[in-house]
């Protein structure tokens, strides 16, 4: 028994153990320290449809994207997404990387049909429109250099089939709209493409478009299927352009396995040339309103409607009756905007002084009376959107106009069991953020409501029951697209204008009134929640504000023109916090220079710079402070902020305490805001720093690097060249001119607000590894060019040759590494069985030499001088979109690059050092003679350490955990593209010195273990544990008040994802389900006892 008690005593201990071992969440932990905001990724909607059998899922997509998805239309939630285009992983900005084009449509049963153009072979996929699963993939080889560029005609023929049309529009396939399957022609020369002489059509005809026959002409004539031709000629009497028409008409086996062409109809009456690019089935409505900045058609199952380039006139052409003639109407009191469909006999037109409608009536048309805009009393009222009908029938019309006093009312017309027609109009002009692109009402058992589409990518869900429209949900679109972010602290924004950066942290008789007031704090809520008072939200509000947990993020969407400032405190319901949008431009850029994780007076100002204009933003509200003008330059290319001096009250003029210095082509510089203020913080700056003060620019486009250093003109030499602004004057302190057979992928610099807790690395055996810490480091990404690689393939010459090109004008590790590659790439031999070979017989060679096609430059931006350059082969070419992610901490360098050869992603560590002290070398009696200062020209190159690790995944982005004093142990931060993973990874594991061999005594105590080249991906160690965070390009991190927890952010992809990590445990922090009442209760009583 005793024996048995005794082992018993052992479990405690074994269990502590094991709970602390583990580092995986609970099911019910996960939401509390992250948050995942999902977007369509596409940014606005210019395509958006309900699902037909599912009420509650509606489908969209955006012109610039190759995702589509459905949002739950009761709470905007994702309900899935896909990426339908075969691009590369990596495309962040949602553009198509290897699709060229791609169309979408979609049939009456919820399915969606796209066909996309990868180069010589155009796809047609069937998709579920409920779930988004893929059903069948087809390729489709059109002649010549026809590809899919055309369109895709959807949910022909109740459902059968589908029609996929070429670019050139003279080819065309049919295809089982289910499974997929190539149903054939009968008649044609081909079973599978089709052309214009199999539908024996004369010369020069174009086919435009495939459409479902009338009801009528299915069930009498078997006609299912019909088809618009075109040809533009000349008109023989007025000189004019016209197109010659043509309806074919098909029928489709009971069996689906082929279809005859049953008749061609040509329109004998000339039709003048309209803009016929956009052509839509009638069996769905159009996807938005058709613009008319351009003359255009309408293609309708029974009419071709179109207006011409007036904008006043509207032309209708029967297609099934040729016999009647064309019939025109005149709207003269209207100025048309734009026209579309409304069901399968009429359409709109809309604009300033109302909507008309035009309708099918006796094989004739009639065009309906001129209707009012709204009954505000605004005549210069607009109409813009219009959508018809709804599930029930509840909503019979739905528009929306704008006045010339800015408002936007949104019309609602309803038909009541009497038959009398009720209109309301619902002043929404607060709620939408931009114009509004298309109206999509949707009827419920109880409610009405609008789900609306601005063209600043913002989804609205409006209910309409009661007198005023009211939100149900709001998602912003263009959160897929940021391209960059700060994260800022939001702790203290109250501190006033006037503090500086010294007084903002507070004294020792504060931080003792603090620790009181704090004391007295706990006590009250620890008796509260005894007595079971207290609020568990506010404590988690005030434990957030007093760790720094309270954060804030500034994200800039330059594709969609618009800033968004997101909470990512820890339980916040309401992520976006504001939106503000942007004038459009092609460049925008986020300017903020104090710290963002130090208390600080200012930190929430953000400067915001786009086309010459800048504006000073309020980043916990979302207010423009101040706004102005960018200096009347040419040639800006740097813009650096600048951190003011410890006078933290310098002002600009505009009210801003954000300030940047601005870098010209020519050399000059200026100050942004440009005013007397700024100009004399800079200067300030520029006499205090003693090693002097530069800037650096990098030419993409030359590869060329060049350092300047500005001076303020009271300390100028003649050497210097005066400035654009007279109180500064520039002088070139250096270039680096890359090869002109590489192309500059991209430049990346370490984090300034990174805290470096040691300079050392102390060893197993107690000597000491110099970190190599250098503030002006920077990595440059280069890769060949594509005309570099067509000359090393038609040279083939790995030893006089294009090799050796590559080896010149870079230093001598440069030289070493290359030629070490090559040798022992023209080393491997091609492995044959015993005996195939003669005696003495050398055995050929398996590849040819592989060459160097990506090259990662460290450099000092100062000097600009080369201190180390690598190159790599296996690497293809990079394209436009897909970026080679670099993460600089320390004195290490990580970045990772898709490895063709091996289908993985090799992940390179470097790390630079300036030298060793033996453990003996620094004593009570001896010390060691070294350098106190760093320069940049005079100081030695830094000696490096690599190594090569490979992962399963592909990485798109890597960032690395900050904390508030650097003592912490770092995690790199993974983020693994298509997987949709956030992984850390122990910066031990990918530690250079890692030992080939089994390690040593001294190494095991430095926690180094035996060199493995793949890294793990271990569950315990993905943050976002099931979430899918898909293709993040960026990862940022900012540090907490204590020190144990790091705060990340990814994003870049259709994702945003935010996660607070501890990487050494939370050492200094108690877990949420800690039970502070009894711990309380205890220490009374032990002090109750004493």
């Amino acid at each position: 028994m005793t024996n048995f008690i005794s082992r018993m005593r052992g479990i405690p201990l074994l269990l502590a153990t094991i709970v602390k071992i583990v580092t995986a969440i609970h099911s019910d932990e996960a939401g509390l320290n992250d948050f995942l905001l999902q977007s369509m990724g596409h940014g606005a909607i210019t395509w958006g449809r309900y699902h037909p059998s599912s009420g509650d899922n509606f489908l969209s997509t955006g012109d610039d994207s190759c995702h589509v998805g459905g949002r739950s239309v009761a709470t905007g939630e994702l309900l899935w997404r896909k990426r339908v285009c075969s691009s590369k992983e990596g495309n962040g900005d949602g553009g198509v990387d290897g699709a060229s084009s791609w169309t979408l449509d979609m049939s009456a049963s919820g399915m969606l049909y796209t066909l996309e153009d990868i180069g010589e072979t155009s796809v047609a996929k069937g998709w579920d429109g409920s779930n988004g699963d893929l059903l069948f993939n087809v390729p489709i080889s059109f002649a010549g250099t026809a590809t899919a560029g055309g369109s895709v005609h959807a949910g022909l023929s109740n459902d059968e089939l589908i029609a996929v049309i070429s670019s050139d529009h003279k080819q065309f396939q049919l295809l089982d709209a289910i499974t997929g399957t190539v149903i054939p022609l009968v008649g044609a020369a081909s079973a599978g493409v089709h052309t214009m002489s199999d539908l024996k059509l004369t010369a020069g005809m174009e086919l435009k478009s495939f459409h479902n026959a009338p009801m009528k002409e299915q069930i009498e004539n078997k006609v299912k299927l019909v088809a618009l031709a075109v040809k533009a000629k000349e008109h023989s009497s007025t000189d004019r352009l016209v197109m010659q028409v043509s309806l074919l008409q098909f029928s489709v086996s009971e069996d689906k396995t082929s279809v005859t062409l049953a008749q061609t109809n040509p329109i004998k009456t000339p039709v003048p040339l309209l803009y016929s690019s956009l052509m839509y089935s009638i069996s769905q409505p159009p996807p938005a309103a058709v613009r008319a900045d351009v003359p255009h058609t309408l293609v309708f199952a029974r009419a071709l409607v179109g207006m011409d380039s007036t904008r006043f006139s509207i032309h209708a052409f029967p297609l099934l009756c040729p016999h009647l003639s064309k019939q025109s109407f005149t709207v003269s009191d209207m100025f048309i905007t734009d026209f579309s469909a409304l069901d399968d006999t009429q359409f709109e037109v809309r604009g300033k002084g109302g909507y008309a409608h035009l309708g099918l009536a006796n094989h004739g048309f009639d065009m309906s009376s001129l209707q009012p805009p709204s009954d505000d009393g605004e005549e210069s009222a607009q109409v813009h959107v219009t959508a018809a009908g709804c599930n029930n029938g509840a909503i019979s019309k739905l528009y929306h106009t704008e006045s010339s006093s800015k408002k936007t009312m949104l019309v609602v017309q309803v038909v009541t069991p009497q038959g009398t027609t009720v209109q309301s109009s619902k002043d929404i002009s607060s709620m939408v953020d931009s114009k509004i692109m298309s109206l999509h009402p949707h009827c419920g058992a109880s409610t009405e409501s609008v789900l609306l589409t601005t063209e600043a990518g913002t989804t609205l869900q409006l209910d309409l029951t009661g007198e005023n429209a009211n939100v149900t949900w709001k998602q912003e679109e263009h959160l897929g697209s940021i391209n960059d972010l700060l994260i800022l602290d939001r702790t203290h924004h109250s501190l006033s204008a006037a503090q500086t950066l010294d007084a903002a942290l507070p004294d020792f008789t504060s931080r003792l009134s603090l620790q009181v007031s704090a004391i007295s704090s706990f006590i009250s809520q620890s008796v509260q929640h005894l007595i079971g008072e207290g609020d568990d939200t506010n404590a988690a509000s005030q434990r957030d504000i007093q760790f720094g947990f309270s954060k804030l993020a500034v994200a800039l969407s330059s594709k969609g023109h618009a800033v968004y400032g997101l909470d990512v405190s820890s339980g916040s319901q309401n992520r976006v916090l504001w939106t503000l949008a942007l004038p459009k431009s092609d460049k925008h850029a986020l300017v903020h220079s104090t710290a963002t994780t130090l208390h600080h007076a200012n930190n929430d100002e953000v400067l915001i710079v786009n086309d010459g204009r800048w504006m000073c933003l309020n980043a916990n509200s979302g207010t423009v402070l101040s706004r102005g003008l960018l200096p009347p330059r040419e040639g800006l290319v740097q813009m650096v902020p600048f951190r003011p001096t410890s006078d933290a009250a310098a002002v600009s003029e505009g009210g801003c305490h954000q300030h940047a210095v601005l870098l010209y082509e020519d050399g000059s510089v200026n100050t942004l805001p440009s005013d007397a203020t700024v100009e004399k913080s800079l200067q300030k700056i520029i006499h205090a720093a003693n090693n002097g003060y530069y800037l650096h620019a990098l030419d993409k486009h030359k590869g060329l690097l060049t350092s300047t250093e500005v001076t303020s003109t009271s300390t100028s030499t003649d050497n210097t060249r005066s400035t654009g602004n007279l109180g500064f004057s520039t002088q070139e302190v250096g270039q680096l001119q890359f090869s002109p057979q590489e192309r500059v992928v991209s430049i990346h610099y370490p984090n300034p607000d990174e805290i470096v807790q040691t300079p050392v690395t102390i060893l197993g055996d107690d000597s000491l590894l110099l970190k190599y810490l250098n503030p002006h480091l920077a990595v440059v990404v280069t890769e060949l060019t594509d005309e570099a690689r067509k000359e090393y393939e038609q040279e083939n010459d790995s030893e006089n040759g294009f090799v050796s090109l590559l080896s010149k004008n870079t230093d001598t590790m440069t030289v070493q590494t290359t030629e070490q590659n090559t040798n022992d790439n023209s080393q491997k031999q091609k492995r044959k069985p015993m005996g195939a070979t003669k005696p003495g017989e050398d055995i050929p060679p398996t590849t040819e030499p592989s060459i160097p096609t990506l090259f990662i430059n460290v450099i000092d931006t100062v000097s600009a001088k080369l201190l180390y350059r690598i190159s790599h082969t296996n690497v293809a070419p990079l394209g436009d979109t897909t970026k080679i992610p670099v993460s600089i901490s320390e004195n290490w360098i990580l970045y990772s690059y898709p490895n063709h050869k091996t289908r993985r992603s090799d992940v390179v560590a470097l790390t630079l050092h300036e030298g060793m002290i033996d453990k003996h070398g620094i004593t009570a009696f001896s010390r060691l003679d070294q350098e106190t200062t760093f320069s940049s020209f005079t100081s030695p190159k830094p000696i490096v350490l690599h190594k090569v690790y490979t992962i399963g995944k592909t990485v798109t982005a890597l960032g690395v955990t900050q904390t508030a004093r650097g003592i912490t142990q770092k995690n790199f931060v993974f983020g693994l593209g298509g997987s949709g993973m956030i992984v850390t990874v122990d910066r031990r594991m990918l530690d250079p010195r890692r030992p080939t061999g089994e390690p040593k005594a001294t190494e095991k105590l430095e926690g180094l273990m035996k060199y493995h080249p793949l890294i793990p991906i271990i569950p315990s160690n993905i943050p976002s544990y099931h979430q899918n965070v898909e293709s993040s390009t960026q990862i940022v991190s900012t540090a907490a008040y204590i020190e144990s927890q790091s705060m990340v952010l990814a994003y870049g992809g259709p994702d945003i994802f935010f996660v607070r990590l501890a990487p050494s445990k939370s050492f200094d922090l108690l877990p949420e389900s800690f039970n502070k009442g009894l711990l309380s209760v205890v220490v009374f009583a032990l002090i109750g006892i004493w």
